[in-house]
């Protein structure tokens, strides 16, 4: 008997927040305007072909492939080998690249920023990638120097990127930090930040009884 009340009691309560539920739906419902939704429109190129440049067929080929190369960042040197490699002609890449009137500083600071946006980097460490990729020496200083980035918690990141999963000594990971770029005083300041996060967590863990 006691167990068929509950089963009742739980279906009324049931029953009841259906209807409110209905009846808050109905009311915040938007009036029907008659328009159908529409497709959220397709995002312009950051770099466009000139309308009134004056092309051949392989050289439009060309500046299409650059175009393409460049919406997600790429050096000078790295996109004439892209083009080298797509079969196009030395004088068609010229072209090519040339008429999106680029400036390659710009473009390294957009890319460093990319790649800081998703991957820990020191300061020095994204000046050695933006080089491995083939920006010049100067593109890649100006590029990381355009950067608003707090080192110091950079460092944390990249600890809890690499080495969260490993047991390190503070001198440990100061030394892997620096051997990343960072200074020493960034690579302590980190490991600080670090550890104290790691002790708040540890601290929280305990207070839920999760340990």
């Amino acid at each position: 008997m006691f167990k068929r009340s509950i089963i009742i009691l739980l279906a009324a309560v049931m029953l009841t927040s259906s209807v409110a539920c209905s009846k808050k739906t109905a009311t915040e419902a938007p009036a029907d305007t008659g328009t159908v939704p529409t497709a959220p429109a397709k995002q312009e190129p950051k770099f466009k072909i000139p309308e009134d440049a004056v092309l051949t067929d392989t050289q439009r080929e060309a500046a299409e492939s650059a175009q393409q190369h460049l919406e997600v960042g790429v050096s000078k040197a790295k996109l004439t080998q892209a083009l080298l490699d797509e079969g196009y002609s030395q004088e068609d890449i010229v072209y090519a690249v040339d008429i999106f009137n680029i400036d390659w500083m710009e473009m390294a600071r957009g890319t460093a920023e990319f790649y800081t946006y998703y991957m820990p980097f020191s300061y020095q460490g994204i000046i050695d990638h933006l080089i491995y990729m083939e920006f010049t020496p100067e593109e890649a200083q100006y590029g990381a120097d355009q950067l608003e980035i707090d080192w110091n918690s950079m460092a944390k990141k990249y600890i809890e990127k690499y080495f969260s999963y490993h047991t390190y000594t503070d001198k440990e990971l100061e030394e892997e930090l620096v051997k990343a770029g960072f200074t020493k005083e960034q690579a302590q300041q980190g490991i600080k930040e670090y550890n104290d996060a790691m002790a708040e967590d540890s601290k929280l863990r305990e207070e839920l009884g999760l340990d």
